[in-house]
């Protein structure tokens, strides 16, 4: 669908087909990712039971996402020119921007959906940087992987009406087109607009793509990413299921009692007439029963115990295949981790962790290029704002070692 309505845009371009892979991948992640999985219900099996309810979830997608996230930047990150001049624009331009606040859920939302975008451009004379997520991306022309022209996508509703917003962005331009539609499965009517549609010069069409370091093999070919639990998703849904399961134990093991006949007691109800019987376990007062066999008044505790542990195996052995399927380290998702775990030094994480340190440390090196693009890109806006001189340096990027401190907090 993505791949007509931009055909219908850009009518002189050749499009690439990319909607098989956008429907039955980046869209199923981010419903994964957001708790809104395929088998988010089950049918109701009881009685009188009818329809489907929501199972109770782990939502393990997002904690892994997160944790990628956190052992990514559980080293500083330090962005370092050899210019003084120029380290001191591009410290206060990411300060200005909100970068260090905004990277985080950007990185988290590129490990859940394959990758995302961070574009620049010049808003009042100033720099700035917007997140992109995978599912508003896409991609038009590329080389080697390496995408050089992008279109990103944005809807919203007006009075009834549905706007589309494209932005075209790469080989040193901007173009910016936006369309009216009743229908929101057509573009319809083109919208003539205050923004120059067509923008050329070298800081035009800037922006710089993350992605995860796993291979693509749903589709070879692509120059998208794939998420980080992409090879995962059977395991998460049966780690739901285990959830779930483990919650209606506790449902199902309340406690149950047999009494005896005599003990029920029944009312009527005055709107409808119906009889109701039940049992009063408040009931304190002594009660006279007519009966010659004591066993009949006995009341029986029918309670089952509580599958507690062979939950906890099933959870904790799903979590191995997780960290296999993943590419870390044994134990990197366990529910036996505590609060030690997040408070290791980088040297340990390396040490200890040895699988989890070199996935994390790909993902880092495509970080990397990620961070030089966009500092690249920068410069090229402060030069055309005016705000830095054209001049050349030398862009480092690196994560500091040893900038965590051990906590001594165990478990109690």
């Amino acid at each position: 669908m993505i791949s007509r309505l931009l055909r219908e845009a850009y009518t002189n371009e050749n499009i690439p087909d990319l909607d098989s892979f956008y429907e039955s991948c980046i869209n199923l992640w981010a419903d994964i990712y957001s708790g809104k999985p395929p088998w988010r219900t089950a049918k109701r099996s009881g009685l009188h039971s009818r329809g489907e309810r929501v199972i109770g979830q782990m939502n393990a997608a997002k904690a892994i996402c997160e944790e990628f996230t956190a052992l990514t930047f559980a080293e500083k990150v330090n962005i370092t020119l050899s210019d003084p001049e120029l380290q001191k624009y591009i410290d206060k331009t990411l300060q200005k921007t909100g970068f260090w606040e905004q990277i985080g859920q950007f990185i988290t939302n590129a490990y859940a959906l394959g990758g995302g975008c961070m574009k620049f451009f010049l808003e009042g004379g100033k720099p700035c940087i917007d997140f992109i997520s995978a599912e508003k991306m896409y991609p038009l022309s590329w080389r080697n992987g390496r995408i050089s022209e992008m279109i990103f996508a944005s809807n919203e509703m007006t009075g009834g009406k549905y706007i589309t917003r494209l932005e075209r962005y790469g080989n040193l331009l901007t173009e910016n087109l936006s369309f009216i539609s009743d229908n929101r499965a057509t573009l319809g009517r083109r919208l003539e607009t205050s923004i120059p549609e067509l923008i050329k010069g070298d800081a035009c069409g800037l922006f710089a793509v993350f992605r995860p370091a796993a291979a693509n093999n749903f589709d070879t070919s692509s120059p998208l990413g794939v998420s980080v639990f992409s090879s995962a998703i059977d395991t998460l849904k049966a780690l739901d299921i285990a959830f779930d399961s483990f919650m209606r134990e506790f449902i199902l093991g309340k406690k149950r009692i047999i009494v005896p006949a005599a003990s029920i007691q029944t009312i009527v109800d005055p709107e409808t007439g119906n009889l109701t019987r039940y049992f009063d376990a408040d009931d304190e007062a002594f009660v006279a029963l007519k009966t010659e066999d004591t066993e009949a008044l006995k009341i029986n505790d029918n309670t089952v115990s509580l599958r507690v542990e062979e939950h906890i195996s099933a959870i904790e052995a799903l979590y191995k295949m997780l960290c296999f399927q993943t590419g870390v380290s044994a134990g990197t998702f366990s529910m036996s981790n505590g609060l030690h775990y997040y408070v290791k030094t980088a040297s340990e994480v390396m040490s200890q962790n040895a699988k989890s340190a070199r996935t994390i440390r790909l993902n880092q090196n495509n970080l990397s290029e990620t961070f030089k693009t966009m500092v690249r890109s920068l410069l090229k806006l402060g030069i055309l704002a005016g705000e830095i001189s054209e001049t050349e340096s030398e862009i480092d990027i690196s994560f500091a070692d040893n900038v965590i401190t051990a906590d001594e907090r165990k478990e109690k």
